[in-house]
């Protein structure tokens, strides 16, 4: 068995994390939020969903800590509409 060689290491800590709670766990729901950040250019990379219960779910993503506040106000606007609890960020990671 061959041994497994790591070349490099990087990391990053100008991303942020957003999440967004309690978001109904319904087809379409995730589209709606992603649809909208992309027309307002947020650029949004690694995307978790937790398992629903109770009809709902969380969603977490990253993307460029210089955005995160556009990100907040944007799915904040959707909030009422799509039926989520709250909306959270955290520029206080690394990846």
């Amino acid at each position: 068995m061959e041994q497994a060689i790591v070349s490099a290491v990087t990391h990053d800590t100008g991303d942020a994390k957003l999440t967004i709670t309690g978001v109904p766990d319904r087809p379409g729901v995730a589209a709606r939020i992603f649809r909208t950040l992309a027309d307002r250019d947020v650029n949004v990379d690694m995307i978790v969903q937790n398992v629903s219960e109770q009809g709902k779910t969380d969603i977490s993503f990253t993307l460029p800590g210089d955005q995160l506040d556009s990100a907040i106000t944007i799915v904040g606007e959707l909030r009422d509409e799509i039926g989520a609890t709250s909306v959270t960020g955290d520029r206080d990671i690394a990846r």
